[in-house]
């Protein structure tokens, strides 16, 4: 059952800034957490408890559109957007990744 309104993606256009990138990481991010990864389509994201699409098709067709800017943004600037995907899943949602402090 689809029932996620993105507004806030509707309200990214085009990805020319830094900004841009980090608003559309920030968002897909904070829906899909450290499951994202920039290479793969949103088309793959589904809910785990009923294997239905996170995203309508619509909605993925523009998100994969958005990163497909993203992407061509990054290699552009010289950014890394595994880096920056990285550091805005840390931010969001811990870094899973972390040393563990033994009791």
């Amino acid at each position: 059952m689809i029932n996620r309104n993105i507004t806030f993606i509707d309200m990214i256009q085009t990805i020319k800034t830094e900004n841009d990138l980090r608003a559309l990481l920030t968002e897909v991010i904070s829906y899909l957490g450290w499951a994202f990864h920039p290479d793969d389509p949103m088309t793959d994201y589904v809910y785990r408890d009923t294997g239905e699409p996170s995203y309508t098709p619509e909605e993925a067709k523009r998100l994969d559109l958005l990163m497909g800017e993203a992407f061509d943004f990054c290699n552009q600037q010289g950014v890394d957007i595994y880096e920056a995907s990285m550091e805005i899943c840390k931010e969001l949602h811990g870094d899973i990744f972390a040393e563990k402090e033994v009791a």
